[in-house]
């Protein structure tokens, strides 16, 4: 394949693009006055200045655009040049091309294939600029658009059904439309017709690499075939269409928001190497209903399982090292009835368990020091609560609005302890207080 190819003569460049000129080289900076929907970059200004780079957002939004055209004098494509540009149908991206940034072709949802140069040397890292605080204080005030972040440059592109590289370039490779980062072993993006490599040349699952994938797996059940991944990183499989998730022996964590709003999947097995899930990891997955933790699982991040309301059963497991229940982790998930804490726990934080409202009874061990600000808010069906000597604090409100079934809270201490809030009991926000007895036996 010869990729060192100029622009093809019968499609005129485009003109009328702005720019920004520094040391008589040009970024395309935005649309300007240019009306094509056939985009050609050109490789010169009208002014003559050499082309090398396309700004980000430079296009976003632009739903005129149909196809576009990079030529070779362009080095790099910053994040979200081309974000939300819905009916762009095709990318022509040629030889001399370096850099793809993360989210640079965000929700282009009409793209349905892509094909890497091999001069590309890197796909979905933002290099990080550093600004000072009173710069970082006017983007907060004024909403200025900030440097994106890393990323799939393709997240979202929902249509998206070919990933290709040239066979040349160095650094990436793709494997059944998955595209790879040979060198960190990295999946960066993938379609909704790929297949994960079934040997040990990815490890990491990127972030938003299969974000919002649409029927990518449309027959419900996802087996992770490759033995080899490690990691599952931000947004990975958000918005998917999963029933059900059989991950590897090798997987150590899951980061944040990783199988967020999937709301299909039903089922979870987690393998014994599991040690970390990131906050809101599983927040949205409405249909899930059962929860297994191994034992080495480390932390469990801040609503990781949010509004999931067809929850209804949590385990730990025996020798499970969970420590501290975050805030958050089980909010919403209104069917939940039956938790068995881990032993080792000691701090369950705020709005824990919060609207939690089928939860019955919840058993606390006895190595349990802190009961957080609302943790058990709305749980109205919460019938049996024993509070074990070993509570050091109990915030405000902790079993607020636990009514009409919880009548009263048994301690097994005699007097409150000075650490609890005055406020720990109380049955509703206008003052009225659950009845205490105290030196209560479990």
């Amino acid at each position: 394949m010869n990729e060192n190819v100029d622009v093809p003569k019968k499609k005129k460049k485009s003109i009328g693009l702005e720019y920004d000129i520094k040391e008589s080289l040009a970024w395309v900076t935005g649309i300007g006055t240019c009306e094509d929907a056939d985009l050609v970059i050109p490789t010169t200004t009208e002014e003559g200045y050499k082309v090398i780079g396309i700004r980000g957002f430079a296009f976003e939004n632009c739903k005129s655009i149909i196809s576009v055209v990079v030529p070779k004098t362009v080095e790099i494509i910053e994040g979200c040049a081309f974000s939300n540009c819905i009916n762009i149908k095709s990318v022509k991206l040629h030889y001399g091309l370096k850099e793809i940034w993360g989210f640079a072709f965000e929700n282009c949802t009409s793209l349905t294939s892509i094909s890497i140069p091999s001069s590309v040397i890197n796909i979905g890292n933002t290099p990080k600029k550093e600004i000072s605080p009173e710069e970082r204080m006017l983007r907060a005030i004024f909403g200025e658009k900030s440097d994106v972040g890393s990323g799939n440059p393709f997240k979202g592109c929902k249509k998206l059904r070919s990933i290709k590289v040239n066979s040349g370039n160095l650094r990436y490779c793709d494997y059944i439309n998955c595209l790879i980062d040979k060198q960190n072993k990295i999946i960066v993006s993938g379609c909704k017709t790929s297949i994960l490599p079934g040997d040990d040349r990815a490890e990491t699952i990127g972030d938003y690499a299969f974000y919002d994938c649409g029927d990518a797996f449309k027959n419900g059940l996802y087996i992770f075939e490759t033995p080899k991944i490690k990691v599952i990183k931000a947004f990975a499989f958000s918005k998917c269409n999963i029933e059900k998730l059989f991950f590897p022996n090798t997987l150590i964590r899951i980061e944040c928001s990783a199988f967020r709003d999937c709301s299909d999947i039903k089922e979870i097995v987690f393998p014994s190497t599991l040690m970390d899930i990131g906050w809101n990891a599983f927040e949205g997955c409405t249909k899930l209903y059962k929860i297994e933790y191994p034992c080495q699982i480390e932390c469990i991040g801040l609503e990781a399982f949010k509004d999931c309301h067809n929850l209804t059963i949590v385990t730990y497991n025996d020798l499970s090292r969970i420590v501290t229940i975050l805030p958050g982790t089980y909010s919403g998930c209104t069917s939940l009835s039956v938790v068995n804490l881990p032993q080792k726990l000691e701090e369950i934080c705020c709005y824990a368990f919060s609207d939690c409202k089928n939860l019955q009874k919840i058993v606390f061990p006895s190595n349990l020091k802190v009961i957080g600000k609302e943790s058990f808010a709305s749980c109205e069906h919460l019938r049996d609560v024993f509070i074990p000597k070993s509570v050091e604090n109990i915030d405000a409100d902790a079993f607020l609005d636990c009514w009409p079934w919880l009548e009263e809270i048994h301690c097994e201490t005699n007097i409150k302890p000075e650490n609890w809030n005055p406020n720990w009991n109380r049955k509703r926000d206008y003052g009225t207080y659950h009845e205490v007895v105290w030196s209560a036996k479990e």
